[in-house]
């Protein structure tokens, strides 16, 4: 009985050392959570200085994601 729970003991305390969960234990697990994404880029179709011409928002990818009138800006 002396030796199981000296084993016991030894066991449990190089696994705390190590780091390593024994069986049914649990261990915190760090997520780390993506980056966020940029703010949509603003494309004009034509010279800058012309405001008679669309505006394209674009995301971080290159995707279109909406296109603006030249009225509603």
């Amino acid at each position: 009985m002396k030796s199981y729970l000296l084993l016991t003991l030894a066991v449990t305390s190089l696994s705390m050392l190590s780091g390593t969960a024994l069986a049914g234990e649990s261990r915190p697990v760090a997520v780390k959570s993506p980056p966020p994404a940029p703010a949509p880029t603003r494309v004009n179709m034509g010279q800058a200085h012309n405001p008679n011409q669309n505006t394209i928002l674009l995301d971080h990818l290159g995707q279109v994601i909406a296109v603006l009138p030249a009225t509603s800006r």
